[in-house]
């Protein structure tokens, strides 16, 4: 009778830990998918951001070439008046 108590205590115990490895399997895949998502999260902000850099570059020369542009045309105008 104790050796079968034994076996039932052993079979006991493996179930549970069987069950503990399941949830703890379970618990591993929603972390992976977590850091999945939050991996492409950073991916989409970085490109974002690289979008918003490249608009304001061009907007700054844009700026840049208006304003040297409008220097250029004072500087022809106040050179030779008669351009008036």
């Amino acid at each position: 009778m104790q050796h079968n108590e034994r076996e039932t205590r052993e079979s006991e115990d493996t179930v549970i830990l069987k069950s503990e490895v399941l949830t703890l399997e379970s618990k591993i895949t929603e972390q992976h998918a977590q850091i999945l998502r939050a991996k492409a999260d950073l991916e989409n902000n970085r490109r974002r951001a690289e979008k918003e850099i490249e608009k304001v570059r061009l907007y700054s020369l844009t700026k840049y070439n208006e304003a040297v542009g409008s220097v250029d045309l004072l500087r022809l105008i106040f050179a030779r008046p008669e351009v008036i």
